[in-house]
């Protein structure tokens, strides 16, 4: 091999949460409210030069894996890149949580909702070209907690999740949009202690489907 590319990137991440908690009691229950908003932001770019050989200027010394020769030299050049890809992920989620504790917390249901709204895209410097998508998803929980005893808690819940995938190859169009990966899980379980909270004995079960997994192709 004679040639190598050299490359540079660089990605930031930013993340703002807020929340807002509600509690108002009345006889024999008591209600809280959680209300929230969370701003994800991850910029970044890759910048790649090719070696010389591949622009014209004097040929890199040739590389021979198992030739056994001595140190090695690649010349690259940076003056002109030869990408420029700049790229860019974005996701807002706004979200809210009802609990209701009854019969002096023996009871505990709960319920909640959140929608996400996500972007993502890329921007070719070198080629002005510009692509953008957006998802979005409105997800749904529940729980419900029942104390059988003061130390034993029967509990259940469904929750759903969701997240992108990005962009890939789809019956062989590069670049098209990827299915956004969801799921979905479920459990159900009891909680215990004993000996005055030195003893926990828990037992659950989960069930969880997921969609739109993604795995690396052949070859790893």
């Amino acid at each position: 091999r004679s040639t190598i590319n050299a490359d540079d990137s660089h990605s930031a991440y930013n993340d703002v949460q807020a929340d807002v908690n509600f509690n108002y009691s009345g006889k024999g229950f008591t209600q809280l409210l959680l209300l929230g908003f969370e701003h994800r932001n991850s910029p970044s770019y890759t910048v790649a030069w090719k070696s010389a050989a591949n622009v014209g200027a004097p040929k890199a010394s040739d590389w021979f894996p198992y030739g056994g020769e001595g140190p090695i030299v690649m010349t690259t050049n940076y003056t002109t890149p030869s990408s420029y890809q700049q790229g860019q992920s974005m996701q807002n989620r706004g979200y809210a949580l009802a609990t209701t504790k009854l019969f002096g917390d023996q009871l505990i249901p709960s319920f909640g909702v959140s929608r996400a709204s996500t972007m993502s895209g890329t921007y070719n410097a070198i080629s002005k070209a510009y692509s953008r998508y957006n998802l979005n998803a409105n997800l749904v929980q529940w729980g419900l907690v029942y104390k059988l005893m003061k130390n034993v808690s029967l509990f259940t819940g469904s929750n759903q999740n969701f997240a992108l995938n990005g962009t890939g190859t789809v019956n062989g169009v590069p670049g098209s949009v990827l299915a956004p990966k969801s799921g979905k899980q479920a459990e159900i379980g009891l909680k215990s202690n004993w000996l005055e909270g030195r003893f926990t004995l828990n037992v659950s079960y989960f069930d969880i489907k997921q969609r739109n997994n993604t795995v690396p192709s052949f070859p790893f």
